[in-house]
């Protein structure tokens, strides 16, 4: 008996136990089988961590913030582009504010969470667009992003004894721009490109409305001169200007602070050039503003226009 039991076992088992084995397995599946410990594929370049980590910028680097503006599926628009010195290979930390609250559900604090981390595809002259690379929680518009630049991407705007105090710096140099609808003072073949010399620039308008003669003669008085259209065009074509804050970032007081260099808003300000009518008569000066990150330029034809009354500023050449 002992014989026969031992040749069964010989020649048996491993039958037996391939049968067993195909008798216990579980039916073939029809596609992957996702286990609760499996990360969650969000696109071919995107993997969901638990903890985003940060990354350390290189020595000297500049930290800057900038908010999401808008969140399309796999698509992320970021408010920050070339003219703050993103490029393709700047990564970006995503975070949002979390409240702090006490036992009675009071708020005490806000304290920044990751929420991810965005990889930078597309850059435009104000705007960037990014895809994740990891999420913690789902991106909203609102949320904000740091990242770092190299101080060579970020101009030197300091006075750095070439301006006169007050004033800030600017290199000069080609530029270019998309002109407002408005824009009347360049021809269209040249509308999109423009270049200026070094020149100093007043941080701040002079905020009382003046005619264009009062807005010159007090340039003048101060040794400096009203600015001229083209560096006009140039401070609102590529510097940092205040960033627009989403409301949903306004509720929660959640808005970067503001890295702006130059007050340069939406008002319309004298410049120093006149407009020349077909009789050869000095009408107007051009006015410009900035409303959004495009320059408009804009004069007017009728009657009395001289007599208008706008903000302005000066500039004069660097020492």
């Amino acid at each position: 008996m002992k014989k026969i039991f031992s040749l069964l076992i010989l020649l048996g088992l491993p039958a037996c136990a391939a049968l067993a084995q195909e008798d216990t397995a579980p039916a073939a599946a029809t596609g992957p089988v996702e286990t609760a410990t499996s990360a969650v594929a969000l696109e071919p370049a995107a993997t969901a961590t638990a903890d985003p980590q940060p990354f350390a910028p290189p020595d000297g680097y500049i930290e800057k913030k900038a908010a999401i503006v808008k969140v399309d599926g796999f698509t992320v628009y970021v408010d920050a582009g070339a003219a703050e010195g993103v490029d393709e290979n700047t990564p970006m930390l995503v975070y949002r504010l979390e409240p702090v609250r006490n036992l009675q559900g009071e708020v005490l604090d806000r304290v920044e969470e990751t929420a991810g981390t965005l990889k930078v595809t597309e850059v435009r002259p104000r705007m960037s667009i990014c895809r994740p690379t990891s999420i913690r929680v789902p991106f909203e518009r609102g949320f904000f992003v740091k990242y770092y630049v190299s101080p060579q991407a970020v101009p030197d705007r300091s006075e750095g004894g070439r301006c006169p105090s007050g004033m800030l710096y600017d290199g000069g140099g080609p530029f270019a721009f998309k002109a407002g609808s408005m824009f009347t003072n360049i021809p269209p073949s040249d509308a999109s490109s423009g270049e200026t010399g070094p020149f100093c620039i007043d941080q701040y308008p002079v905020k009382t409305l003046s005619t264009w003669a009062d807005a010159r003669d007090s340039c003048a008085a101060r040794g400096k001169r009203l600015c001229q259209v083209r560096e006009l065009q140039k401070v609102c074509s590529t510097w940092e200007k205040p960033k627009f804050c989403p409301p949903e970032m306004e509720k929660t007081t959640g808005c970067p602070e503001p890295s702006t260099v130059v007050d340069f808003r939406s008002d319309l300000e004298w410049s120093y050039e006149a407009v020349a009518m077909d009789s050869g008569l000095l009408q107007d000066a051009f006015s410009c503003k900035c409303p959004g990150s495009d320059p408009v330029c804009v004069h007017c034809y009728y009657e009395g226009c001289r007599g208008a009354k706008k903000y302005y500023r000066c500039c004069t050449d660097p020492r």
